[in-house]
């Protein structure tokens, strides 16, 4: 997450975010939904390769960001919705 001023003055700034995984992924998809619920404007600049050139799933995720981390949430919010806490 990267931050910038916009220029429009102060306390405006644009926000930037690299994220790991693809458009497709519902964990990735979900957050951009949410972004763009709340923010005044999203705008999307693509997919690109990892600079690195690693290919995906080699290193072991950071905690709370592997899909099992991210469906066990999931269910744990639907519980929530169906009042099963």
């Amino acid at each position: 997450l990267q931050s910038r001023p916009t220029g429009a003055g102060i306390g405006n700034y644009c926000f930037c975010i690299d994220a790991e995984g693809h458009i497709t992924d519902r964990r990735v998809a979900e957050a951009l939904m949410g972004l763009k619920r709340i923010c005044r404007e999203v705008r999307f600049l693509g997919l690109y390769p990892r600079a690195d050139k690693e290919p995906a799933g080699l290193r072991a995720p950071l905690t709370g960001t592997s899909d099992e981390e991210f469906m066990a949430a999931s269910d744990w919010v639907a519980r929530c919705q169906d009042g099963r806490f």
